[in-house]
């Protein structure tokens, strides 16, 4: 079931702002769909796993989902209280749990995958897959912008023109940016 949302009529002014925005609907869209499907972000991560990995231990999905113990046992035996997971002793070491997906699990699984995302789906109407592949493109180069450092960014030259107009370097004294004067030009 569909729950009305309420959206700020204020937009987003910088690109980082816009991308923070739609992350979070993404996101509020992400959860109400497994909702939906009465399971949470943290079950939907362990019965991924689970389905891809059959019979993993619960120590290595721990760890591998970096969660305590304590917390993923607790998430298995939700999942296993509702028909997803099954719970097993090892055969080769009775001290070790394996979890094995039900078929009600793999169903559930297949529904909230991302392929079957209406959230995605939504997202992606009327681009074509070259603007998609070219989108893809620029979220990772701006993934790895993020990974240059103020210090490069400013001693590259970066600053001006990126994300505020008239940012202005004096490269003769301080690589410091410097702010432009904001009165309005003489006529």
């Amino acid at each position: 079931m569909r729950r009305a949302r309420h959206h700020s009529t204020t937009r987003p002014h910088t690109l980082g702002e816009h991308l923070l925005h739609l992350a979070r609907r993404y996101a509020a869209e992400e959860a109400h769909e497994l909702d939906d499907l009465a399971i949470g972000p943290a079950q939907h991560a362990l019965l991924d796993l689970v389905v891809a990995q059959p019979g993993i231990s619960m120590a290595f999905a721990a760890r591998y989902l970096d969660v305590d113990k304590a917390a993923l046992s607790r998430t298995a035996r939700r999942l296993v209280r509702n028909g997803l997971l099954l719970k097993n002793r090892s055969r080769s070491d009775a001290r070790v749990r394996e979890l094995h997906a039900t078929s009600t699990g793999r169903a559930v699984r297949w529904a909230a995958s991302p392929g079957n995302a209406t959230a995605d789906a939504r997202m992606m109407v009327g681009f074509s897959k070259q603007e998609l592949s070219q989108l893809r493109l620029f979220l990772t180069r701006l993934e790895a912008n993020l990974d240059i450092t103020m210090e490069e960014f400013c001693r590259r030259g970066m600053v001006s023109g990126i994300g505020r107009p008239g940012l202005m370097v004096d490269r003769s004294t301080d690589p410091a940016p410097t702010m432009p004067d904001r009165r309005p030009p003489d006529r």
